[in-house]
């Protein structure tokens, strides 16, 4: 139901400090002349002095309520907590959940989670910690019960996956996510802390018990979150060259670009992939975005070099669902723009409502930009601008990308047992030759 359909809030960074000094002293220049600031002011006197339930996060309280759902205010810690994010930095055990639920919605790669064997689609009903087993109910207890847990120490979760209850064993520990897996018709493949050389990241097999067999002139791949920014292999980018440059070494010539529950991230790293999978001049740059600020304002977002016809493509098939959003849309959006070759197709996998299956992406069409306070630390991350389709001037805003917008590029994917998407794909790279 759409009440278990993940929320990913999309963050677009763009750095822009205000400086300490000229802040304050335009505060007195104005406040003579300028009525909200001798109002605002008036309130946070007033409310500091005399509120009952006075809150120490009065700051944040104040500028949420002015926000809409997509835009934050950060304090120095937070936001110290997002940029190590925006790397890949993360610590604990790696796992998301669908609201207020212990079902288990979706795990990081390279985290102790995925390292223990844990998949999503399963429900946390059990922990087991220093020798007592705790009951989980829902996220609150699960929160309760896992929070104080120190890093390093070992627990055990049980999880439910459709009536079986299986046991993993792990940590709390400081990770580098990764972003990417492939399979081909060898195996499947992830990037994962390095067991010979500590403190790198490499491109090893796994066996992430999938059965669906690719075909010999495809190659997969799944690709969870726009984040990401460091160099190398630790970055998002440097994976998924990566995993191109093996669909390129090995011959293959169809790609099945996996966007499921990739709710976006950066459009820096979005331009970048773009450059391997839209048509144009080789070692040329293309716009594969258009951002339309409130003051009319256009800017263009360029492509990396472009290097399209190095892979040699037959066909691009993407996946999505309901909660592929923001740059997975953008992404999605360039690709079409620039598909002379008519080989680009998107598989819409349904979300139930009701007793209906809807088929759309998430529909985020708009950018958010961080201004960071650099005499606190603090940081207010805005709605800032709309985004539009760099050729077709298209924005999917509020609507999402669906069969209407892209007519037979857009094939609706039928409910099934198993993953009936990939399926789907895999039978539209049967159908080219």
């Amino acid at each position: 139901s759409m009440k278990k359909t993940l929320k990913y809030i999309i963050i677009c960074v763009v750095v822009a400090g205000l400086m300490t000094g000229s802040f304050f002293g335009g505060y007195f220049l104005r406040a003579k002349t300028d009525q909200d600031i001798v109002s605002l002011k008036f309130v946070l006197d007033t409310y500091k002095k005399y509120y009952l339930e006075e809150s120490d996060d009065y700051i944040r309280i104040m500028a949420e309520s002015l926000l809409d759902r997509y835009s934050a205010y950060y304090s120095k810690e937070d936001y110290e907590i997002l940029q190590k994010t925006a790397k890949g930095e993360r610590a604990g055990i790696g796992v998301s959940f669908y609201s207020n639920t212990s079902t288990i919605a979706s795990v990081n790669g390279n985290s102790p989670a995925e390292n223990a064997g844990v998949k999503a689609g399963g429900t946390i009903v059990g922990i087991t910690y220093d020798g007592k087993d705790y009951e989980i109910t829902d996220y609150s207890s699960l929160s309760e019960t896992l929070s104080p847990i120190e890093k390093d120490v070992e627990f055990t979760l049980k999880i439910d996956y459709s009536g079986e209850i299986s046991e993993y064993v792990l940590k709390k520990a400081e990770y580098n996510e990764t972003f990417v897996k492939y399979m081909d018709e060898n195996g499947a493949y992830r990037f994962a802390d390095s067991k010979e050389n500590v403190g790198q990241i490499e491109f090893t097999e796994w066996d992430n018990g999938e059965k669906t067999q690719i075909p010999r002139d495809v190659g997969y791949i799944q690709f969870s979150a726009f984040n990401g920014q460091a160099d190398g292999l630790f970055g998002a980018v440097g994976q998924i060259k990566y995993a191109l440059d093996k669909f390129k070494e090995d011959g293959r010539s169809k790609l099945i670009f996996d966007l499921r529950n990739n709710g976006g991230g950066y459009i820096s790293i979005m331009r970048d992939i773009a450059s391997h999978l839209i048509k144009g001049t080789t070692g040329e740059k293309q716009v594969v975005a258009k951002a339309i600020y409130k003051d009319a304002s256009v800017e263009n977002f360029y492509s990396g070099k472009v290097d399209y016809d190095s892979f040699g493509y037959k066909q691009i098939v993407f996946i999505a669902n309901a909660n592929s959003a923001s740059a997975s849309e953008a992404l999605m959006g360039a690709v079409f723009d620039y598909d002379e070759d008519d080989i680009v197709k998107l598989v819409l996998e349904p979300f139930k409502s009701g007793d209906a299956y809807i088929y759309r992406t998430y529909g985020k069409g708009i950018m958010q930009t961080t201004f960071i306070n650099n005499g606190v630390g603090d940081a207010l991350r805005l709605t800032t601008a709309k985004i539009y389709w760099p050729v077709s001037i298209k924005t999917i805003h509020g609507v999402g990308l669906t069969k209407s917008l892209l007519g037979d590029k857009c094939v609706e994917a039928e409910p099934d047992k198993g993953d009936y998407a990939l399926k789907t794909a895999i039978k539209l790279t049967e159908e080219i030759t």
